[in-house]
């Protein structure tokens, strides 16, 4: 398969007063293009800075990333960030939140039709003209999603955009962005604490350890699970099995 991402023996810190405090150490992985990577970890691991150092946010102090082929330097439209918050601005239309980056671009005139179909397609043309507060909490993930999309990134990364919505919303609207990913074919790397969510998500999970974060195990699903859609995998015998695994790692005695 043709790889998008290389992260090579990746290690980050920072300092405080007092100390230096290592999160990351010698961290690789490979991503393919079109791929949907879950990645799980204890809490404070450092999974979000992994993901602000494969955008260029944040720069590592050793190793390296590179995005199809090349070295990531700061950040780029190929690569779109997608947070918990929607961070959807209230004094603008969901038309014009979407919209957001073609005005920036300067490329508003020659976008405007592609939104308005991103708008139909997934059900919110009814609400274009509406405030970001009119809308649900699911409703509003999808309008980020959008606005993420109109810049066509060939990378889209996922930190926990699902976990500020109750379980029945939460549900439906992963589902949703999965589809559409899925759909266009985007390749994606998500960032959960919830592996209920990472297995009926991912083509594979990368499990994280402790800090100094490292890749404590990776488990891949087989293809057949990887094509059925999130909640169709929750109905699957396998959904356990691999939940069964998952769980096996994180209450082993070095996650305690």
């Amino acid at each position: 398969m043709d790889t998008i991402l290389q992260v090579s023996s990746l290690g980050f810190e920072y300092q405080t007063r007092q100390t230096t405090v290592e999160v990351i150490r010698d961290l690789s992985m490979t991503v393919c293009r079109g791929e949907f990577i879950s990645v799980v970890g204890p809490s404070g691991c450092g999974k979000s800075t992994l993901l602000d150092l494969i955008c260029g946010l944040q720069k590592p102090v050793s190793g390296s990333v590179c995005f199809e082929g090349k070295a990531v330097e700061g950040t780029s439209t190929k690569i779109g960030y997608m947070l918990q918050k929607d961070h959807l601005f209230e004094w603008r239309s969901i038309e014009r939140n979407v919209m957001l980056g073609p005005e920036i671009n300067r490329k508003k005139r020659n976008t405007q039709k592609q939104a308005e179909d991103f708008l139909n397609k997934y059900d919110l043309s009814a609400f274009s003209h509406s405030k970001p507060s009119q809308l649900s909490g699911g409703m509003r993930q999808r309008a980020a999603l959008i606005r993420t999309m109109m810049m066509h990134p060939k990378l889209l990364l996922l930190d926990e955009p699902f976990s500020a919505l109750d379980y029945q919303t939460r549900l439906t609207v992963c589902n949703d962005i999965w589809t559409i990913l899925k759909e266009t074919e985007k390749t994606a790397i998500l960032v959960t604490h919830d592996l209920a969510e990472a297995i009926s998500t991912g083509d594979r999970v990368l499990i994280l350890s402790k800090r100094p974060t490292r890749i404590e195990k990776e488990i891949p699903f087989d293809p057949e699970f990887q094509r059925l859609s999130p909640i169709e995998r929750r109905k699957d015998p396998r959904f356990n099995q691999y939940f069964q695994i998952l769980w096996e790692v994180f209450s082993h005695d070095s996650y305690q």
